[in-house]
């Protein structure tokens, strides 16, 4: 037996001799363990900055008005997801859990341990981290990140389809004799004559050149019929709780033209029914 340890002895001896290995030093292991759990709270934290990203975005998209955008709550809810949001936070959370898993101990967690864990803490921190403007920040960031426009370009889009009854855009000019306004658009850099004959002369006269505005009308022998006219919060550039408008008196009751519309059906709903 002892013949035999010997043996296995100078087995092991002469492997290192041949192989020239060395010993690894206490330091690389404490090294790695830590930078696994370094790169796991970052991936946490990663993650809440997505987290609060998602809030901002989703809380921005405008849904009290989403029945005048979209035909239903599902198709708004598709358009409005923050995927890149969404997306960057899954990959966050599996990262987190890789180098979780590659520490010292990391292998006595269950995965779904370290899932619930990684989500807790990820909501958590990006809760706060949106309770306390980060979210926006994001949002109005010089370059805008990848995938993830602002919110004031994607409500702008939403709003900028003429043939759903959507317009979007600065007023330039108003012509009063030909009950027309010229606006312009944006999203295509164009200008466009929209009739105004349907809306009531008080709400007109809340606006003025240089104003951001959403028009919701329809389209007549291949003219833009306004039937009613929304204005943009100023400091945010978007559209403003429909509770403010209503206030401001900017709402028009009167359309015969966009009766049978369905976005101004919608806006009946929001402005003068409820």
């Amino acid at each position: 037996m002892e013949q035999d340890n010997k043996t296995i002895a100078n087995k092991i001896i002469d492997k290192i001799d041949n192989e020239n290995l060395t010993p690894i030093s206490r330091w690389h292991f404490v090294l790695r363990n830590t930078s696994f759990w370094t790169l796991w709270g970052a991936s946490v934290l990663l993650g809440a900055c997505a987290i609060a990203g998602a809030i901002f975005s989703f809380s921005h998209f405008g849904w009290q008005y989403r029945y005048i955008t979209h035909e239903s709550s599902f198709g708004f809810l598709f358009d409005a997801l923050p995927l890149f949001w969404l997306i960057s936070f899954v990959g966050m959370i599996a990262f987190g859990y890789y180098n979780l898993r590659h520490t010292t101990r990391g292998y006595r967690f269950s995965f779904a341990l370290i899932l619930l864990v990684s989500l807790f803490l990820s909501f958590v921190f990006g809760t706060l981290l949106f309770a306390i403007g980060f979210g926006k920040k994001l949002d109005n960031l010089k370059k805008p990140l990848p995938f993830a426009p602002p919110i004031v370009v994607w409500e702008e889009k939403v709003w900028s389809n003429d043939k759903k009854g959507l317009l979007s855009g600065f007023i330039k000019s108003f012509d009063k004799q030909r009950g027309q306004l010229i606006i312009s658009l944006p999203i295509s850099g164009q200008e466009k004559v929209v009739l105004t004959s349907e809306l009531d002369e008080r709400v007109l006269a809340s606006f003025l050149p240089g104003d951001h505005i959403r028009i919701i009308g329809t389209v007549e022998d291949e003219d833009f019929v306004a039937c009613a006219i929304l204005p943009i919060d100023r400091k945010h550039g978007i559209l403003p709780p429909p509770r403010d408008l209503a206030e401001r008196k900017f709402v028009s009751e009167r359309s015969n033209v966009c009766k049978d519309v369905r976005p101004y059906q919608q806006y009946q709903k929001i402005f003068i029914t409820n």
